[in-house]
């Protein structure tokens, strides 16, 4: 069956919750691989990165504060911490209607092991 989200596929190394609608995340659970500080046009961001998915998720500041008050400041800490990865529906400033994603970090404390 042809699909009209697959006439334009994304390139970027990033999920983007309103791009990646097709897939279905309401309340699965991923398992952090890391968290980087990446640089966007001079404006410094989180992201996120997982075991068994190949892109990552660049976090704002409502997701950011949730992983702190949960696990630690030190991003570099969070390794092996679970989130759960919903999207939701939500407006840009101008109030165009668009995806946001939602992480909870769920219980597990994140294992700040390093494997090597």
């Amino acid at each position: 069956m042809p699909k009209a989200t697959d006439l334009y596929p994304s390139n970027s190394r990033f999920y983007k919750a309103a791009e990646d609608f097709k897939t279905n995340w309401k309340g699965e659970t991923w398992e952090v691989n890391s968290a980087t500080a990446e640089d966007f046009s001079g404006d410094t961001k989180l992201v996120l990165w997982f075991n068994d998915h190949d892109k990552g998720i660049v976090l704002n500041k409502t997701n950011t504060w949730s992983l702190v008050a949960k696990w630690d400041d030190d991003y570099e800490k969070w390794r092996g911490g679970k989130v759960q990865v919903e999207t939701i529906p939500r407006n840009k400033p101008d109030g165009t209607p668009t995806r946001g994603f939602v992480l909870t970090p769920l219980d597990d404390e994140p294992d700040d092991e390093i494997p090597f």
